[in-house]
Formats: C-alpha cells, structure tokens, sequence
C-alpha cells in the first residue's frame, strides 16, 4: 500500500516547441512534438571551491558556483514533416510548384533509371503530365521504348527496346503538376525556440516545465530500415534569454480558483 503522504510520479505529458522566427526572439506559435517516449532533463554545475587552514587542516569553504547548465534529450516517433524538418535544421517546408515545357538531355543505358527535372531543381520534379516525348538525334521515339514513373518523375530504358541502344543520347520533354507534398533541405543552422513541457502524469501530481530559449540539434542516427517503429531524438540545450529571464520554469498545478 502507498502511504498517505508519498508524492510518486508515473510520469507522462506533452512537449510542444515554439521556433523563433529568424533574428527575433519572437515565436510563431507553439507546435505540439506529437508522441514522445522519451524526455530527460539533466543538470550540472561547476564550482569554485576554497579551502582555508584552521588549525592546523584545510577546510572548505563556501564555494561559488560558475556555471549551472541544463540540458535535456528528446526522443519522438512522430515522424511528421515538421519534425524532420526540425531535425535536419531545415529553414522551412516548401511545395513543388508546377512548371511550363522543359526539354533534358540524357546519355542512357538499358537498365538504369533517371530522374527529370535536375536542370529544376536539386531533386528533381514529380507529377509529371501525360504529354511526356522522347527523342533522339531530332527525331522522334516512341514511349513505348521506355518504362516511365509519372508520379516519381523518373523513367529508364525498356530492356527489349531496339530503338535505343546503350550510349544514345535521349532528350526528354515535359511537364509537371505542383505538389502539395512538403520537401525541405538541410542546413548547418541552430534551430532555437522555446520548450514546454505540459505534464499529463498517469499518477500523482502534476509537474510542468517551460524552457524560454533552447536550442535544438540533431542526436545520432535514425534507422530507416528497422524492424520496429521509426523514431528519433534531438539534443536540448537550455539558456538564458535575457537577464529578467530563468533558463527553466518548474510549476507544479494546483486548483484554479474563479
């Protein structure tokens, strides 16, 4: 039986991150993590110790402490555009636009796959329309002679095809369909925002945390190809915002009163 008066904790709650917007220290809006298996906060400080002679011994001192840093470490398995994006440091999620007629050139091989639209962009183009051509040396070839993705904007070389041989040089025509799918890219930059941490405790009381300045970056690796549900973790670096400013809130819930 748990006595009376024993404060335990099943813990459970809710993280939510509110980006800065770019050289501000303003938000734009606190976006909620989605499940998170794990969140551990960890603290140390470094002190200044002095030690004094009385009679006879060496006795410490009140020491002075020099630094006090909080870190944390978060793991999700809520694999969401905008916690990849947060992951790889993307500075925003972006949207294909659709694109008037382009023309590629390729030299092909049977066999091998190539992707449309990297004259575009760094990955390519998708949705492309169904009046895709194909020509070599100025004339036309048939589509038949090639296997296209459409939707992946890729195609490569029918194997039995003998209007094409290996080392032909293929031009491609086409267009493309905006997407509403997001893409993004990585960039070498801290992505910083404040944190909150929203207790929703199995058992006992509830105990929340704010962070208003954190920096997130990425930790270790994520397992595309694991025998389990994908997850992965960013790494929390707790600071100060400003001098009127703590660099964490501790509150601990009790009765609203009307």
């Amino acid at each position: 039986m748990i006595p009376a008066n024993a404060e335990l904790i099943l813990g459970r709650g809710e993280l939510y991150f509110d980006r800065y917007l770019p050289g501000t220290m303003q938000g734009e809006g606190e976006m909620y993590l989605g499940n998170t298996p794990g969140f551990t906060i960890s603290r140390s400080t470094d002190e200044v110790k002095r030690l004094r002679s009385y009679g006879g011994k060496l006795v410490a001192t009140n020491s002075i402490v020099t630094q006090d840093k909080i870190t944390a470490q978060i793991t999700t398995d809520n694999i969401s555009s905008e916690n990849l994006a947060l992951w790889f440091s993307a500075e925003g999620i972006e949207y294909q636009a659709g694109g008037s007629s382009t023309s590629e050139t390729f030299v092909v091989k049977k066999g091998r796959f190539y992707q449309l639209g990297m004259s575009v962009t760094g990955v390519g183009v998708r949705f492309v329309e169904a009046d895709i051509s194909f020509s070599k040396a100025g004339s036309s070839v048939a589509a038949s002679n090639f296997v296209v993705d459409r939707t992946e904007g890729r195609f490569s070389v029918d194997p039995a095809s003998t209007a094409i041989s290996d080392g032909d040089t293929v031009t491609v025509t086409f267009r493309w369909r905006a997407s509403d799918g997001p893409q993004f890219t990585s960039r070498a930059e801290e992505i910083v925002g404040a944190l909150r941490y929203r207790a929703q405790n199995a058992y006992g009381p509830q105990i929340s945390y704010y962070f208003p300045y954190v920096t997130l970056s990425p930790r270790n690796e994520i397992d595309l190809k694991a025998d389990a549900f994908m997850s992965f973790s960013f790494d929390v670096d707790a600071r100060r915002k400003n001098p009127a400013t703590e660099i964490v809130y501790v509150m601990r819930h009790g009765e609203a009163s009307y």
